[in-house]
């Protein structure tokens, strides 16, 4: 496959100022126009809908809103400024593996295996949409930067040699556990915040957490959610024809599910079977969700029966777009069908795997899907505030990105060697960890404050803010 040159997916100054209707401005070593955050984004974003007020205008409201969001929601821009900054890593013969790709302390929760529900429930990197290969490095990156802005979150100014230390412990974690010497279980029996998630995930009623999203009444998803006076999710009615678009692609979905699968079976004998257990089908938008803001997502609201599960289950569908380092140009790949991409990587890189987890396409587009049920629990920053647990922060995402690259290079030819090979590549590049996480922030940064002060920008926050609004009445 022929390399795009480092800028086609920024395209030339003068494409950006032709796709936004704006005049580009100074572009610094990258290409990219510094001080235009915004053309940036647009031309990353193809995937996204500009017409659509519950996309691009959503998506733009969550990132602008503080700088850890707009870190989690612009992981094209960090590939970028990885692959055009520190060109001297992409030539640095780094062993590939199967990234997980968006690695930070909301991407680490439990979920439910494939064992009994409520009790047999995992713990480890979730949510794999930006899962692609590519240089090992590239999950440690993430994950040093992602430590960064916990600490600011927090209010923790932190000394170099604090910073050195949580950059050890990260990869110190990754360089055990890729070895063998970790594995989920034992990581959580040592880690305390492991321990209080696994504990509450286990606590939680399928019944309630059903109850929030649909009207045990009518079998229908509700039409909006709130928190704390705050609407979180919205969700619109779809169209018949595109609910049997749905239909047929889940019906596609359950085959290969009951082929793979040695319990739990849908056993659905056709398309019409399908339809007959269907209760609602809805567009579902999750707002402050920045990573996936402005992707289409359905909710399904399914009546199952799998012996030790006799009721409703919600069956999410994301749309899988083309990953941010593909985007980016960080990393080679095309990915035409990335919902069965990501699925794999879910089924064969989670430790234990996640239950019904599988893909589903329609209208030329690729959808992951996957349960949404009352066992999915995340970390936040909020349980990291002192230097120490920082580092235990450090030390669980180091364990848990080696943790999933290890089991991806057991697949490899000789997976002795290929362990071996990104453990040397790592001791000699880890000591320069701590100044590359540290440029990769100031750059971010410094785009987050260009894209909060654009006048455009807050113009599209406006109608995005509208939009809620007038359906919160």
């Amino acid at each position: 496959m022929r390399r795009t040159p480092a800028l086609a997916t920024l395209a030339a100054l003068a494409t950006l100022s032709n796709f936004t209707g704006r005049a580009t401005t100074q572009a610094d070593e990258t290409g990219i126009p510094i001080d235009d955050t915004y053309a940036a984004l647009v031309s990353l974003n193809h995937h996204i809908d500009r017409q659509d007020p519950l996309a691009w205008p959503l998506k733009l409201e969550v990132i602008s809103r503080d700088p850890y969001a707009f870190f989690r929601g612009t992981a094209d821009l960090f590939y970028l400024v990885c692959h055009q900054r520190l060109a001297t890593l992409s030539h640095s013969g780094a062993p590939t593996v199967r990234l997980h790709g968006d690695v930070h302390v909301g991407n680490i929760g439990t979920y439910q295996s494939n064992g009994p529900l409520g009790s047999d429930i995992g713990v480890g990197l979730v949510d794999w949409d930006e899962t692609v290969d590519g240089p090992y490095y590239l999950d440690l990156l993430r994950a040093g930067v992602a430590l960064r802005y916990t600490a600011k979150v927090n209010g923790l100014r932190l000394q170099n040699r604090a910073i050195a230390l949580v950059h050890d412990a990260l990869v110190e974690a990754y360089d055990e556990a890729i070895s063998g010497d970790i594995t989920a279980t034992s990581l959580a029996r040592t880690e305390a915040s492991l321990q209080r998630l696994i504990k509450d995930a286990r606590g939680k009623s399928l019944k309630k957490k059903l109850g929030k999203h649909i009207e045990f009444k009518t079998l229908r998803f509700r039409p909006m959610r709130q928190k704390r006076g705050r609407v979180t999710e919205l969700t619109q009615p779809v169209s018949v024809a595109k609910r049997r678009s749905i239909v047929e692609a889940l019906h596609a979905y359950a085959v290969e599910h009951d082929r793979q699968s040695r319990d739990r079976k849908f056993g659905f004998a056709d398309i019409d079977a399908v339809a007959s257990q269907i209760r609602d089908v809805v567009r579902w938008t999750k707002l402050g969700s920045a990573g996936s803001q402005g992707l289409t997502k359905y909710l399904v609201l399914l009546d199952v029966s799998f012996g030790d599960h006799e009721s409703y289950v919600i069956l999410q569908l994301k749309e899988e777009p083309t990953p941010a380092a593909i985007r980016a140009n960080a990393v080679w790949g095309n990915n035409t069908d990335r919902g069965a991409y990501v699925a794999n990587a879910q089924r064969t890189l989670m430790s234990p795997p996640q239950w019904l987890v599988g893909r589903a396409t329609f209208g030329g587009r690729s959808f992951l899907v996957k349960p949404k049920d009352a066992w999915s629990k995340e970390l936040t920053e909020g349980d990291f505030r002192t230097e120490d647990e920082l580092r235990s922060l450090a030390r669980i995402m180091g364990a848990f990105v080696g943790i999933a690259h290890r089991r991806h290079l057991l697949q490899a030819a000789d997976p002795e060697q290929s362990i071996q090979s990104v453990r040397a590549h790592l001791s000699v590049l880890s000591p320069q960890f701590p100044e590359h996480t540290l440029n990769i922030k100031s750059f971010l940064d410094h785009a987050y404050k260009a894209l909060r002060d654009d006048p455009e920008v807050d113009s599209v926050r406006r109608a995005a803010r509208a939009v809620i609004n007038r359906r919160a009445d």
